[in-house]
């Protein structure tokens, strides 16, 4: 079992991790972040499964209680859809990742329900996104791709168009706007392998 290590640092200060995010994310930020990440630290290679970033240098840094090697091990059945789900919202501090979304009790469509399932009721992914608004229009899957990706640009015709759909008792506008944060994130399928590569 390998160890998950977490730590917070100056892009400017550590020029090791700072390209182990470059060369993760696939490109690198001009500006000099802090950076708040995590990794598994493997024999042969440092495997980044967390990151995250801030422009002010100066910020008061918010640990979560738990934090991410002891939210991971609690497991008692690891799976990549869990792991992915704690993964995917460790950026915020504040967010009780143990909490169903009661906004999720309302919808009773079975397709719908498991789709939101494995993120315990909240809509975070991108994907997730784009197979709700197929569902709920009809549209192609390229066109509700485009429009998933549309919604982080804070398009007005995407946001007009997420406040007629609904899903349960709640527009689809509201229903992502009752998450952490009102935007929609890439799944982190690969780090979750990582994990259950490297930590079980």
């Amino acid at each position: 079992m390998n160890p998950i290590i977490e730590t917070f640092f100056l892009k400017s200060q550590n020029a090791e991790l700072a390209n182990l995010v470059a060369a993760h994310w696939g490109y690198e930020f001009k500006s000099d972040l802090f950076y708040h990440i995590a990794y598994i630290q493997t024999e042969e290679s440092k495997h980044l499964i967390y990151s995250g970033g801030n422009s002010e240098v100066k910020m008061e840094v918010v640990k979560p209680k738990v934090n991410l090697s002891d939210r991971i091990r609690q497991l008692k059945n690891p799976d990549s859809d869990t792991i992915g789900y704690i993964l995917a919202t460790y950026e915020w501090p504040k967010f009780d990742y143990l909490k169903i979304n009661e906004r999720f009790e309302t919808i009773s469509n079975p397709i719908i329900r498991d789709i939101l399932q494995r993120t315990n009721g909240y809509l975070l992914y991108k994907c997730q996104l784009s197979a709700l608004y197929k569902i709920l229009t009809g549209l192609d899957e390229e066109s509700a791709i485009q429009w998933a990706r549309s919604w982080n640009i804070k398009k007005n015709t995407v946001r007009n168009e997420a406040k007629e759909l609904f899903i349960g008792e709640f527009t689809l506008f509201d229903y992502i706007t009752s998450n952490p944060a009102p935007f929609v994130i890439r799944e982190p399928l690969n780090e979750a392998k990582s994990v259950l590569k490297y930590c079980f």
